[in-house]
């Protein structure tokens, strides 16, 4: 869990991770189900760009960034991680951009950039189907790759293709994912767990405990009760 740059999260309540990990595989999502409602419900003057919109999936992770671990945003862990009883995954980022890039579709993948004065109004001038795609994919970091300063705390990567059939893409996982992160905040004992427990039957990668107490964080092996962060003197040293 070393600080250097090489691992992509993923938030996710406890049931979808255990499909997840069962399946060896994440799905791409539609944008009219994002919490951020700027994306759910954008403002598209142009029937032709709108439905062409609809095409587009995305999946959401979020990285280290200097001096603040992945696993370690409290928030995300309340958005998206079931107020702690869900898990984090976690994935080896090389891993997964080999097999996104194996997509034969519309496919891009990058940061989220936050802007100050974000909208979420697209004026696209397409009058015809070819045009309204080749508008789109032109400008697809704009409409696909910002968010508002709100969610700026979120460090989103996102992988973004699109699908021409009812059936939602998914990324295959099956080597990239090299640990899954409990939290359980009401749980005394995270080793008798029936989560733990039940994840253990199901992967073979490290189960581990972020816990925080009093202001401090930690995050350690369940199974050996090793501590494996924080470690000052080489989580720090790395930018993403």
């Amino acid at each position: 869990m070393t600080y250097n740059g090489s691992l992509l999260f993923h938030y996710t309540r406890f049931e979808s991770a255990l499909k997840i990990i069962s399946t060896k595989k994440l799905l791409f999502g539609d944008f009219s189900k994002m919490n951020d409602i700027s994306e759910s419900s954008r403002e598209v003057y142009n029937e032709l760009a709108e439905e062409e919109l609809k095409k587009y999936k995305s999946l959401s992770f979020t990285f280290d960034t200097k001096g603040k671990r992945a696993f370690e945003i409290d928030s995300l862990w309340g958005y998206y991680g079931e107020k702690g009883n869900g898990a984090c995954l976690v994935f080896e980022k090389n891993k997964i951009f080999k097999e996104f890039n194996h997509f034969d579709d519309f496919h891009k993948r990058g940061k989220i950039q936050y802007l100050r004065n974000f909208t979420n109004a697209l004026f696209l001038s397409a009058k015809t189907r070819g045009e309204a795609v080749k508008e789109i994919e032109t400008k697809y970091k704009d409409i696909f790759f910002t968010k508002s300063l709100d969610w700026t705390k979120e460090n989103e990567y996102r992988l973004l293709t699109k699908n021409e059939t009812l059936t939602l893409p998914f990324l295959n996982i099956e080597d990239a994912l090299v640990a899954v992160i409990l939290c359980l905040p009401l749980q005394n004992k995270v080793k008798d767990s029936y989560e733990y427990n039940l994840l253990k039957k199901l992967t073979g990668v490290p189960i581990l405990h972020y816990h925080t107490s009093l202001g401090n964080k930690t995050l350690t092996d369940i199974a050996s009760d090793e501590e494996l962060w924080p470690l000052p003197d080489v989580d720090y040293q790395f930018a993403f």
